[in-house]
């Protein structure tokens, strides 16, 4: 039996832009104590799960006051895909088969892409607070024709956020330089340079950005970017709790015209094979190599737009000019030349608008999507 036909539609939103810790102390109301870090707010919970005869399996969330969001991970062999989500009211919030007949995309959790897949919730402002109690996460597991496979062993991971302010947060990214690119200078000094107009960009919805970098031994090349690879997880193991990953290498599997990737909308914050967003330095730097002020505001807007992904927004609209994110607002345009007058100039559209050497900026984020941020796990 296959999972639908669901699977035969191009993946919205993924984007080629053109062991368990305890739970962290906090007060009765759920703030976070003065004193402790940011990421005292996040809890940590993994289990082992098998699949059923119809292929399918639940986490279940225990929800403590104070709560206000959450993130499964759902790690197999083989393909998760979240398949529905019901409150501890018996209510059922979220069906896989409503998403996909939607034109508004709201998270890619519904589809079986990688061996890794993360869903948060709430998503929105309108998706409510998160209530006291247990959630039922359902999900399938499929194999790579998208066949129901029973009996599978999955790794689910649980972070649960204590964060109250929705206004404002922090989100922590580690900078890893793929194998010898640290030693460029011309490159190191043009990432610092784009991290700083990255930060600008998510400040104007209140989001921090508060980053480091470091080195590694992954190839430059970013072949790994499709699939993941144990070589990332390697990296990942060493990171902070709920730290993102952005990863700088030459180009991703020599295409020349992707600026970078995201493995997840969202991804997750677990250490896994899938857990980055990549950058291509040479992409940005163009084929004489270097960087000119607008290839650092691209770069800069790059690294916004694709981390922006890992937290769980989608392009406002796609390409195709008829499918468009789940936001109240971001205008639903319809044809190349409306959505590139209406929302060219957002953080999120799916190709960068240029004209010759130069590109327009794209810096803008709505108050939807800002809420979407603050909302993620990664924000604290």
């Amino acid at each position: 039996m296959k999972h639908s036909l669901l699977w035969l539609v191009l993946l919205p939103g993924c984007d080629i832009f053109t062991v368990p810790a305890t739970d962290a102390g906090t007060d009765d109301t759920g703030t976070t104590p003065p004193g402790t870090t940011v990421y005292d707010a996040l809890s940590f919970s993994e289990e082992e799960l098998r699949s059923d005869g119809d292929g399918r399996y639940v986490v279940k969330v225990d929800v403590p006051a104070g709560a206000t969001s959450f993130q499964v991970t759902s790690t197999s062999p083989q393909l998760p895909a979240l398949e529905s989500v019901t409150d501890p009211d018996g209510n059922e919030i979220l069906d896989w088969q409503d998403l996909i007949q939607s034109p508004r995309s709201l998270t890619n959790a519904i589809y079986p892409q990688r061996t890794d897949v993360a869903f948060n919730w709430p998503i929105r402002e309108v998706d409510g607070a998160l209530k006291p109690g247990k959630y039922k996460v359902e999900w399938a597991l499929v194999d790579d024709s998208f066949n129901y496979v029973a009996d599978g062993k999955v790794t689910a991971s649980t972070v649960i956020k204590r964060d109250p302010d929705f206004s404002q947060g922090e989100v922590h990214v580690r900078i890893v330089y793929a194998e010898g690119i640290d030693q460029l200078p011309k490159v190191t000094n043009a990432v610092e340079a784009a991290v700083e107009h990255w930060r600008e960009v998510w400040g104007s919805v209140g989001v921090t950005l508060v980053e480091r970098y470091d080195t590694s031994d992954l190839d430059a090349s970013l072949d790994f970017t499709w699939s993941g690879d144990p070589s990332v997880k390697k990296i990942a193991d060493t990171k902070e709790p709920g730290e993102l990953q952005l990863i700088v290498g030459e180009t991703v599997r020599g295409e020349q015209y992707i600026y970078g990737v995201s493995a997840g909308i969202p991804g997750t914050i677990e250490p896994t094979k899938n857990t980055f967003v990549v950058l291509a330095w040479t992409t940005h730097a163009g084929p004489d190599g270097n960087f000119s002020d607008n290839d650092i505001m691209v770069m800069g807007e790059t690294m916004a737009h694709e981390t922006g992904h890992y937290m769980g927004l989608f392009h406002p609209v796609e390409g195709t000019w008829n499918n468009w994110d789940a936001l109240d607002d971001t205008v639903e345009c319809n044809g190349q030349l409306q959505c590139n007058r209406d929302l060219g100039e957002n953080l999120m559209y799916p190709y960068s608008l240029c004209g010759g050497s130069t590109c327009r900026s794209q810096y803008i984020l709505t108050d939807d999507q800002g809420g979407v941020f603050q909302r993620a796990v990664g924000s604290l």
